[in-house]
């Protein structure tokens, strides 16, 4: 069998966690310039030093082939998390060449995985995604929302920060590069960016942002 890739804990802040829970993840909130909460916000984020990733213009477009007709197994997911984005179990597809096409709208900017078992075999990889602000403004399902308050937050390790991606440039000419931790965060409301900052991912710690309307 072939496979061909055309593209790349929640903690509560209540009783029971301490310092290290809390690494690992990213804390925010977005709000006006007089302090109050902007709720129901979209949360994005750019990568700010990632050329190679966007000459590569990644699909979400998965080609395999099979030998014999065989039940088929897929799903992907955030990277570093358990949150399932798509999936289907147990397929019968015939043999041949095949195509699976991801639902576009359900991956905004991060680093996802996708896992594919036919029984005899089992593939793995990943999928970086990086798309312009231009294109965030349309509807793609967001990292996550504020809330009442105008908080968010995520586990930091679904940005893929320091992960090395692998690419092909042409045929027999491979190439690579590491997900650089220069991260700006963008809030969405309507279809309009409305408060943006950049910063740096650490990984290992607890990362902390304030987004100001203007």
């Amino acid at each position: 069998m072939r496979l061909v890739v055309l593209l790349v804990i929640y903690c509560s802040v209540l009783f029971g966690c301490n310092n290290d829970d809390l690494k690992g993840f990213t804390f925010g909130d977005v709000k006006t310039i007089s302090g109050a909460p902007v709720s129901n916000a979209e949360i994005h984020i750019l990568y700010v030093n990632q050329e190679p990733a966007r000459k590569m213009q990644p699909s979400t477009t998965i080609n395999f082939s099979l030998l014999v007709a065989s039940e088929v197994s897929f799903s992907t997911k955030r990277f570093g998390s358990n949150e399932i984005i798509e999936e289907f179990s147990e397929v019968l597809f015939r043999a041949g060449n095949h195509t699976i096409t991801l639902l576009d709208s359900l991956y905004t900017n991060g680093l996802y995985e996708y896992f594919l078992e036919t029984g005899a075999a089992s593939y793995q990889n990943k999928i970086h995604i990086t798309r312009t602000e231009e294109q965030l403004k349309n509807s793609f399902v967001p990292l996550t929302y504020t809330d009442r308050s105008g908080s968010f937050q995520f586990q930091t390790s679904i940005l893929g920060v320091g992960e090395r991606i692998d690419y092909t440039i042409k045929a027999g000419e491979s190439a690579s590069y590491s997900i650089d931790n220069e991260i700006e965060l963008i809030a969405i409301k309507k279809g309009e960016i409305i408060a943006r900052k950049t910063m740096l991912i650490s990984k290992g710690s607890e990362n902390q942002v304030s987004l100001i309307v203007d």
